[in-house]
């Protein structure tokens, strides 16, 4: 695998959809890339990962694995990346005053005091809070990046991911993963397990046995409502999840709590609570399951 650092002279194509993007970088050399981003503006600085692939039209191209966005490091690399039209109100002559003004000092300025912007010409306060606020949120969503794919997430689910949460996707990752086989379409309870087992999640977890129930017995619209005994249910999970079956049946009543089940008591047990577990907003047909 081969690896590349440079700044993106060119957009050359962009799927706004998907996020699939062709560009062309410059490492003193111009090389046409192409890979998935959540956004990518001119003028960024990119490290890069992948492959050398021969295109049968365009030619040689670079194919992106993964990726990392690095800051200028220098005054020019500054200049050239505030001018690119990556920060909306801020075009080349502006980003020329802004470097020549805070030199090597622009990016920590723009982070730590703002307001200092408003030092320059043609820059209101107003602006200079909107200059930081847009520099923060790009930095918010490659922070986001690098993070996912620490995980093995791809580019592509990662732009989801992100989009789906913003700077909550920190805590729905390290809290309960299963939540993204609900909010984001194309992740099932395979995809979201295998990426709770990276992130470090117990196999007995309460969210792990709880979406189990819901990706496997909720979703069954086709069935209409569906009655079945807990003791199918149990077993069935059990045996999906390798879990023990004391593990499965305390999460029951949690189940009735969520508002994902209705459980009744089998009127003809006394001794031992049993339900009758019921999928609750589904059509009005019925099915058994034993």
């Amino acid at each position: 695998m081969a690896q590349l650092k440079g700044f993106v002279t060119h957009i050359i194509y962009r799927n706004n959809g998907n996020g699939y993007t062709v560009f062309e970088l410059n490492t003193g050399d111009e090389i046409t890339c192409v890979g998935t981003f959540q956004s990518l503006e001119e003028g960024e600085i990119l490290e890069l990962e992948g492959d050398f692939t021969e295109h049968a039209v365009y030619g040689s191209q670079f194919k992106v694995s993964s990726f990392k966005f690095s800051s200028p490091e220098d005054a020019a690399g500054m200049e050239r990346y505030l001018g690119s039209g990556a920060i909306k109100g801020v075009g080349a002559s502006l980003a020329a005053r802004i470097v020549k003004r805070f030199g090597a000092d622009t990016f920590r300025i723009i982070e730590e005091e703002p307001e200092r912007l408003a030092e320059i010409k043609g820059i209101s306060e107003r602006k200079a809070m909107d200059i930081a606020s847009q520099m923060e949120e790009k930095h918010e969503m490659r922070e986001a990046m690098v993070y996912l794919q620490k995980y093995g997430i791809s580019n592509t689910l990662a732009v989801r991911i992100y989009e789906t949460y913003g700077s909550r996707l920190y805590r729905v990752l390290e809290e309960n993963p299963y939540q993204l086989a609900d909010d984001i379409d194309g992740i099932g309870f395979r995809k979201a397990d295998e990426l709770a087992a990276r992130i470090g999640i117990h196999t007995d977890s309460d969210f792990r046995i709880r979406a189990e129930f819901c990706i496997h017995y909720c979703r069954r619209p086709e069935k209409g409502t569906c009655i079945c005994r807990a003791a199918f249910l149990i077993r069935r999970a059990a045996a999906l999840l390798n879990l023990p079956q004391e593990a499965i049946a305390d999460q029951l009543p949690n189940l009735s709590m969520d508002k994902k089940w209705s459980s009744r008591k089998t009127a003809r047990i006394r001794s031992v609570m049993r339900f009758r577990i019921i999928t609750q907003s589904l059509p009005a047909r019925g099915c058994w399951w034993n």
